[in-house]
């Protein structure tokens, strides 16, 4: 196997469900991800052990935010498979028993800068997603309206006057649990229709 010419690079490995998709940039001794539908970076440096196997170890920074790992968390890395454009990797950690088997496929800088951006703007609409359904479980109708587009906020405050109609927008709109889940779903899936407007994303739904 010729595992240098994935020493360094942009890859993308998908677990087998599918719903989890991390994106990673690997240069001389620093890797970097990023999951899909999450803000934060994990930062880990590298150590080759040879030519086909290194570790990761978590920076400072990194064990500060994922408190799940421990402090003297290190994953092994194995390539057990090399292909044109993709690898076969076995990772192993010092904190689990498990053992995983991915493929790494092969993408180019654009693709993973792209995913960190949106990354960052779907965590955003999460957040206010979370703020939108405090707003409404206070009934601080108020504030949930302005949670909306401009065009949106227009619209609920001309029907407000009407009890009736104003009635039926906070059943709608005041989540059920189950409810709130699947919207929360859908947003995180990057499917939720929002407007960026003032330095901030809104909800630009009926």
């Amino acid at each position: 196997m010729d595992c240098s010419k994935y020493k360094n690079g942009y890859f993308k490995i998908q677990d087998e469900s599918g719903n989890n998709v991390s994106y990673i940039a690997r240069q001389s001794d620093m890797q970097i991800e990023t999951i899909q539908g999450r803000s934060s970076l994990s930062e880990l440096k590298v150590a080759w052990l040879d030519d086909c196997t290194y570790t990761l170890t978590p920076t400072e920074e990194t064990l500060k935010r994922d408190s799940f790992l421990p402090l003297n968390a290190v994953i092994r890395v194995e390539i057990i498979e090399t292909k044109e454009d993709s690898y076969l990797l076995n990772t192993a950690t010092n904190f689990s028993e498990l053992e995983f088997i991915f493929e790494a496929n092969r993408i180019d800088s654009v693709e993973f800068e792209e995913q960190r951006s949106e990354n960052f703007d779907i965590a955003a609409k999460l957040e206010v997603v979370k703020i939108f359904q405090e707003y409404m479980a206070n009934k601080n109708y108020e504030k949930a309206i302005s949670v909306f587009s401009t065009s949106q906020q227009k619209r609920i405050r001309e029907y407000r006057s009407d009890a009736e109609w104003f009635e039926h927008w906070c059943q709608a709109w005041t989540l059920d649990k189950d409810t709130y889940q699947r919207y929360f779903a859908r947003v995180k899936s990057g499917k939720g229709d929002f407007v960026f407007e003032d330095g901030e994303w809104r909800i630009s739904e009926n």
